[in-house]
Order: structure tokens, then sequence, then C-alpha cells
């Protein structure tokens, strides 16, 4: 987790600063969706987008070499994998107090 240090960017040169936070879901569809939360002073605003559009993009760009396919492929594995291993140690933890407590652990869907 990264430390706040500020806002992101500023909206006008020495202007108004706006901040971006983002998150990861999945919707009932089964779609990963990137909602941005931008904030500027007063105002807010949520963007939600389907993550297949940044993929569809990068498929359509011509001037992408397959080196940097090959590098963002293998930077999105590596994000996958650090996830994984969180949802592991979530679920052994949960499975663990189950244990301690004799009593059955549900697994989520």
């Amino acid at each position: 987790m990264s430390n706040d240090i500020g806002h992101d960017g500023l909206i006008f040169e020495d202007g108004l600063p706006f901040f971006i936070d983002h998150d990861l879901q999945v919707d009932d569809t089964g779609i990963l969706i990137i909602q941005s939360t931008i904030e500027a002073g007063l105002e807010k605003a949520v963007v939600r987008k389907p993550f297949y559009e940044i993929t569809e993009f990068m498929t359509d760009d011509t001037d992408l070499t397959y080196g940097e396919l090959y590098s963002v492929a293998h930077a999105l594995e590596h994000e996958a994998a650090k996830l994984r291993e969180l949802a592991q140690l979530k679920e052994d933890s949960e499975q663990n107090v189950a244990d301690l407590f004799d009593t059955d652990y549900d697994q989520p869907a």
C-alpha cells in the first residue's frame, strides 16, 4: 500500500488539485470493471469501464511491439499472482479459525 503524498495532479497549471482512486470489481456477469473516482474541489465523479476495453485498445494499436505486449502481459500475471496469494492467505486463515472452534467452514462461491 502506498502512502498518500497529496493530490494526483492539477487541472490547470498552478490550479485546482484533483485526486483519483481506482478499484477493480467484477460485475454480476463476470466482467472485470475498473472504477475510477475523481475528486476536484467539492466535485466528485465516478467512471466505470470494463477492463476489456483496455486490452481491445492494445490489440488494435499497431504501434505496440511484441515486447511491449509481453511486458504488459507479464506485469498483469505478476499482479494476478499477488491477488491469488492474498486470497489464499485469507481463505487459509478463515479455515483455521473455523477449525479452532470446531465449526464448519463454508467456502464462498
